[in-house]
């Protein structure tokens, strides 16, 4: 699961690399991840209850 996980990342870089600040990139994409996971722990809970 993990590899997968990780392709998708990739592809998710390259695609937001190409309008990103080098500086900013890496930490914006942190955020935008974490948000993203943040988001799938609630409706995975939501639809486990």
């Amino acid at each position: 699961m993990n590899s997968e996980v990780g392709k998708e990342h990739d592809k998710y870089k390259k695609g937001q690399s190409s309008f990103d600040t080098p500086l900013n990139s890496k930490e914006e994409h942190h955020l935008q991840v974490r948000v993203i996971l943040t988001n799938m722990s609630i409706i995975f809970l939501f639809l486990t209850k």
